[in-house]
């Protein structure tokens, strides 16, 4: 008898649990329980450099607005197929001797045949055939819970990189830091940094910039250099900072304000928009990008 009333009280009770749980599963999936869903978020210009003398000036370069890193309210989403961000050409965004890139990134996990040829752009500086400028990708593969991100540096009709492991799935923090002088340069993820190794570097020739993928050169619009995740906050340099500076802006987040203004050449937080909040007007034309305000459910 006994028995019997346990049995029915679990068949009463149990799909009321089984469905608890599973309604709890969803909640903890849209990111109901991540404390970030609730917390204040920095709306589109809330931060910006001022440059009181005009783009390219240095003089009282100050950083305008509130600026204490709030995670932004917008990242730009990439489909993986025809998504990408177009910065105009200008050699500043090509510096010589040394220069620092920086941005946060989710790489979308897939699983599946990998494609025939080339990897995805996160960031790409001139390019093309003749492997001129700078990029930062994702070689071919299949992406499980990890991926291989190789920063690459063009040197005239060849290149020179390091492929470093980074986690997909959740946010990340990659920069590339490249001085002539001591003919280094170093991929750092998160706040740890591998050396590339000795090099030299030759910019692109009025080739534009590209967020997301590479429509230029030899390899034309190829949907294999195309980038499947987001991107948030991307700040370049005209200097090689130094690994303190590194984790620093590591330190500060995802909604981090730059360092080292007199060296800022470009600042595209993509927080709801492809502009250029640097000052220096490098604004750039998206094309099929998402700029997403649920993202903050995959950052902790």
């Amino acid at each position: 008898m006994h028995g019997q009333s346990a049995i029915e009280y679990l068949a009463t009770y149990g799909w009321a649990i089984l469905i608890l749980a599973i309604a709890l599963g969803v909640l903890y999936f849209l990111g109901v329980f991540n404390s970030n869903a609730y917390a204040a978020k920095a709306s589109p210009y809330s931060c910006t450099v001022s440059r009181p003398y005009g783009p390219n000036s240095t003089a009282y370069i100050t950083l305008s607005g509130v600026c204490d890193n709030e995670i932004p309210e917008y990242v730009a989403k990439f489909n993986g197929q025809s998504s990408s961000v177009e910065i105009p050409y200008n050699p500043a965004l090509q510096p010589l001797s040394q220069f620092t890139l920086t941005l946060w990134v989710y790489i979308e996990p897939y699983q599946g045949p990998p494609p025939t040829k080339y990897g995805s752009r996160i960031y790409m500086d001139g390019g093309g055939g003749s492997d001129q400028g700078w990029e930062i990708d994702v070689p071919s593969t299949d992406l499980g819970s990890t991926a291989p991100v190789t920063a690459g540096i063009g040197i005239g009709s060849s290149e020179q990189s390091l492929t470093g492991t980074v986690p997909t799935g959740s946010w990340q923090f990659l920069s590339v830091v490249f001085n002539a002088n001591a003919g280094r340069a170093y991929m750092y993820n998160n706040a740890n940094a591998s050396p590339i190794g000795t090099l030299s570097f030759t910019p692109g020739t009025d080739m534009n910039a590209y967020i997301g993928n590479e429509v230029i050169g030899a390899f034309g619009n190829s949907p294999f250099d195309n980038f499947n995740g987001s991107i948030s906050n991307i700040q370049l340099y005209n200097a090689s900072l130094s690994a303190n500076g590194i984790r620093a802006l590591y330190s500060e987040g995802i909604g981090g304000a730059p360092i080292e203004l007199s060296n800022l050449v470009a600042w595209w937080q993509l927080n709801g928009n492809s502009n250029d909040t640097s000052g220096d007007l490098n604004n750039g034309a998206s094309t099929n990008v998402i700029f997403t305000n649920t993202w903050y459910s995959t950052y902790s």
